[in-house]
């Protein structure tokens, strides 16, 4: 093919024909332009192919793991409920409706950081292709409430731990003589209703402790209203609608 068209070339110049070979030359530009043109678009349709290919795997995952995240949240959740009831009846003097023997269960225990479920959602930004993301509405519950939320969240839960391991544990340490049974820390009852009657710091950090658990609690229902409306949205990515 090179070769015909330097063949019309030179016969071109060869007869002098200028004016026909510069509209020649002039007509071989434009279709190399338009060659470069089409590699270049087709190009643009290869990469914009394996882009989204790459976003629904990560969507998939990010699927995945926001159901990891509901289950792991709603489980500290329920933990958080049973130990704000339990140390409620030991502020309000409810003796008889609770174990006292398990009180360093809920008491001095705190149920962890933030754990981070993020992997897929990185995976999008990091490779530049979030903003690729048909679902406009996903784009920003992900870049604002989601991120907030689970700023928040971390928040919360560092001060949750702190109050516990800086405030409560000295007190239990050295105040409470405890003992461990299958896996538990087992305590007289005698001894928590003494000093609960005695000890007016102790009943303080009994309310101290369900203020900063109500506090992380009330972090996690509201980041779990945010998990299940970027579900909501990543659902409807995900159908294409």
């Amino acid at each position: 093919m090179i070769k015909f068209f330097r063949q019309i070339r030179q016969r071109l110049l060869t007869k002098n024909k200028i004016n026909k070979y510069l509209l020649y030359a002039l007509g071989e530009i434009v279709l190399v332009m338009i060659g470069i043109l089409l590699a270049l678009q087709i190009n643009n349709w290869n990469t914009e192919k394996k882009d989204q290919e790459k976003i629904q795997v990560l969507l998939g995952q990010m699927s995945g793991e926001l159901n990891d995240q509901i289950d792991f949240y709603q489980k500290d959740s329920v933990i958080l409920q049973s130990y704000i009831s339990y140390l409620t009846k030991v502020s309000d003097r409810q003796f008889d409706q609770i174990d006292l023997k398990t009180f360093l269960t809920p008491f001095g225990t705190w149920v962890g950081g933030a754990k981070n479920f993020d992997t897929a959602l990185n995976g999008l930004i990091n490779q530049g292709i979030f903003d690729k993301l048909a679902n406009a509405d996903l784009k920003k519950i992900i870049l604002k409430d989601y991120f907030e939320s689970q700023n928040e969240l971390k928040n919360a839960l560092e001060w949750n731990s702190t109050v516990i391991v800086e405030t409560i544990e000295p007190f239990i340490n050295e105040n409470l003589a405890y003992r461990y049974r299958n896996g538990n820390m087992n305590i007289s009852e005698k001894q928590v209703l003494t000093l609960f009657e005695a000890s007016q710091v102790f009943r303080t950090l009994v309310e101290f402790q369900i203020l900063a658990d109500d506090f992380a609690l009330t972090n996690i229902t509201s980041h779990l209203s945010t998990l299940r409306a970027v579900k909501h949205e990543l659902t409807l990515e995900l159908n294409g609608k």
